[in-house]
C-alpha cells in the first residue's frame, strides 16, 4: 500500500499562537482525501520533515513498486481539487509515472522531484 507522507512540522514557525500549522493542516487534508473511493487504497503518514523548507508545505507520494514523487508549495487552503487529480492520475499511471501530457499545470510547478521504483533482489530476477 502506498503513502502520502507529509511534513507536519512546515509552516511550525509562521503559526500564531492558537493557529495550526500548515503542515498540519495538510496532513488533515489528505487524511480527508484518503477516505474518498479509490485514494482509500493509500495512508497518510506525518513525517518531520522533507528538506528543501524554502518549498514551505511539502509531501511525498511514495510506494516501494511505484515511481515516488515530492511535492513543494503545496496550499492546504487551495490545492485540495490538484491533489485529489494528482493522486488519481499517480494511481492510475503505470508503475506511478505520470506522462508528462497528463500531468496538470499545478504539479509541473510543484514538483520538487521524483524517483524511480526501488530495486529488490527479488525483482531483479
Amino acid at each position: 500500500m502506498g503513502e502520502v507522507q507529509v511534513c507536519i512540522e512546515c509552516g511550525m514557525e509562521k503559526a500564531g499562537p492558537g493557529e495550526r500549522p500548515a503542515g498540519e493542516a495538510l496532513f488533515a487534508l489528505f487524511s480527508k482525501l484518503l477516505e474518498e473511493p479509490g485514494l482509500d487504497q493509500l495512508e497518510a503518514r506525518q513525517v518531520a520533515c522533507l528538506g528543501n523548507c524554502d518549498a514551505d508545505c511539502r509531501v511525498a507520494l511514495a510506494d516501494p513498486d511505484r515511481w515516488s514523487w515530492i511535492l513543494g508549495q503545496v496550499d492546504p487552503a487551495t490545492d485540495e481539487a490538484l491533489l485529489r487529480e494528482v493522486l488519481q492520475l499517480w494511481l492510475a499511471a503505470p508503475k506511478g509515472l505520470i506522462p508528462k501530457a497528463d500531468r496538470p499545470d499545478g504539479l509541473k510547478d510543484k514538483t520538487l522531484g521524483r524517483m524511480p521504483p526501488v530495486l529488490t533482489r527479488n525483482r531483479m530476477g
